[in-house]
């Protein structure tokens, strides 16, 4: 009679369990689904909750937070391109499945043109197009030959309900290389050349790579590669200093050596042996290089280009004086 009764109970349990699980079960999707839509109702990355919903929030199972679609907010929110260059902006989502990526363009109007849709471009900018590589989270769009009007902000939107968006500005600057004394420069043989290169509006910076760190710490820091480099957020800056076309090599000539002037402010890091320039002075900065040649002769007399890599070249003829005569330029 006991065993009777104990197997009815747990029978009753059973069916009383039963429908309870399955409600908790279909509340919880209810709820998930609900947050979902919520959520993607605002333009916020989903890295940030506001107060009245991270308590909720946090309740919910870390898997169902992770398949939420969102971006990654370790790329630039701002691009500094130099006109004539080619440049991408980036835009990484994360946990996208089924849904697109989409770029729009803001103008100042208030008007919205929307660029690219997934892989295909809608715009008749033939320079404009989406940058993707399959099983990657990029999105990136790419434009060519950059113009001066294609500054501005662009819109990255993934197509969930409501859409979310995250936002890249583009800056173009202006910049071109100009050979102090040109477009004619003689020198005495058995002297000194010295040519100054500046480059006015160059590549935003916020770290410039120099040579290890000495003991006296200046603004000017001298370099035996045959470039100098500035980098900022992927971007990096090379000037290239080359005679005739050919490139100087400052290891077979040690009569040659390159000197870079960097802002007064920038600060040395003495592990990485790098020189941090702030923002402010970054944007207005002035890159200079200066290059040397010592004890010049006949063979030194030549077309000097100085070209950077994000900004045009400039070139200037240099003759070598010898017994007070003006020789032809050597080519």
């Amino acid at each position: 009679m006991n065993v009777a009764r104990m197997r009815s109970r747990c029978t009753t349990r059973f069916i009383v369990l039963r429908p309870m699980a399955l409600f908790m079960i279909l509340y919880q999707i209810v709820f998930v689904s609900a947050l979902i839509g919520w959520t993607n109702s605002t333009n916020y990355d989903h890295n940030v909750l506001t107060p009245g919903i991270v308590k909720t929030y946090r309740r919910l199972p870390s898997y169902f937070i992770k398949m939420l679609p969102h971006f990654d907010n370790s790329t630039a929110s701002e691009v500094v391109a130099n006109t004539g260059k080619d440049v991408f902006l980036p835009c990484s989502v994360r946990h996208l499945g089924d849904r697109t990526v989409s770029w729009i363009r803001r103008l100042s109007s208030g008007t919205l043109n929307v660029l690219t849709v997934g892989r295909h471009t809608y715009t008749m900018e033939s320079r404009v197009q989406s940058a993707h590589i399959d099983n990657f989270e990029s999105w990136n769009l790419q434009i060519r030959d950059v113009r001066p009007e294609d500054a501005g902000v662009y819109e990255c939107q993934v197509s969930t309900t409501p859409k979310i968006s995250r936002f890249v500005t583009l800056r173009v600057v202006e910049s071109r290389a100009t050979i102090i004394g040109g477009p004619l420069l003689y020198v005495n043989g058995g002297s000194v050349l010295r040519l100054t290169c500046l480059v006015d509006g160059a590549l935003s910076s916020v770290l410039l790579a120099t040579p290890a760190p000495t003991s006296s710490l200046s603004s000017s820091t001298t370099s035996s590669s045959p470039f100098t480099s500035s980098r900022s957020s992927g971007q990096t800056e090379f000037i290239f200093w080359s005679r005739n076309g050919k490139l100087l090599n400052y290891d077979q000539d040690q009569r040659q050596k390159v000197t870079v002037m960097l802002p007064p402010s920038a600060k040395t890091d003495q592990i990485s042996g790098t020189k941090e320039v702030n923002q402010a002075d970054s944007e207005r900065r002035r890159l200079e290089s200066r290059l040397e040649i010592f004890s010049v002769g006949p063979a030194d007399s030549g077309n000097y280009t100085c070209q950077p890599s994000h900004s045009g070249p400039d070139v200037i003829q240099v003759f070598v004086i010898v017994n007070s005569e003006y020789p032809s330029i050597n080519t």
